[in-house]
């Protein structure tokens, strides 16, 4: 009994948070630009947020650098900070 009276009043709880959330009005404001003659200029940003480069037409498509495949039989790299 307990179990369902305390399941009753989470749901009535949340139809009435729903209620008031739909009721209210939102007021809109207009955002103004202060210089809308400025672009966006990506050469400011890191190198991994940098887009892409297009490439012209009839440029070939550059092919990726391919690391050489070595197994490493240590099992991790020296350290050469403490030399």
């Amino acid at each position: 009994m307990i179990d369902k009276k305390l399941i009753y009043e989470g749901v009535g709880a949340l139809v009435l948070l729903v209620i008031f959330n739909s009721t209210r009005k939102l007021e809109l404001k207009e955002v103004t630009q202060a210089n809308p003659s400025k672009s966006f200029d990506s050469s400011s940003l890191p190198h991994y947020l940098q887009p892409p480069l297009r490439l012209n037409d009839g440029e070939p498509i550059p092919t990726p650098v391919k690391k050489e495949f070595t197994l490493n039989l240590i099992g991790s790299y020296p350290r050469f900070d403490t030399a």
